[in-house]
């Protein structure tokens, strides 16, 4: 619980351009500082489609839906994503992007 606690404390300073075609965040859990990826990948329509490194996204508990993330996602509005997965009972510890 320590790193997570941390993350709360003192977030680390994270952006992303508006167009990309991946994005994946490394979060940290509040519970026992577990940690995942949470990946947005562009589909062959051009939709951001979220998976959660091995994690079933219900895991996640968050106060959204995935089509929220996803949604904005499309739009470019990563700190809106940003906001609500730092929403839940995770945070959000590094991103990287291509």
């Amino acid at each position: 619980m320590r790193k997570y606690k941390e993350l709360v404390n003192n977030p680390p300073e994270i952006s992303v351009p508006k167009v990309c075609r991946e994005v994946i965040f490394g979060v940290v859990f509040e519970i026992g500082d577990i940690t995942n990826l949470i990946r947005f990948k562009k589909n062959v329509e051009g939709d951001f489609v979220i998976s959660g490194g091995g994690l079933l996204f219900k895991n996640y508990r968050g106060n959204y839906e995935r089509f929220e993330l996803e949604w904005a996602a499309d739009e470019g509005e990563w700190d809106y994503v940003m906001r609500l997965i730092n929403s839940g009972p995770m945070q959000i510890d590094y991103v990287r992007f291509r």
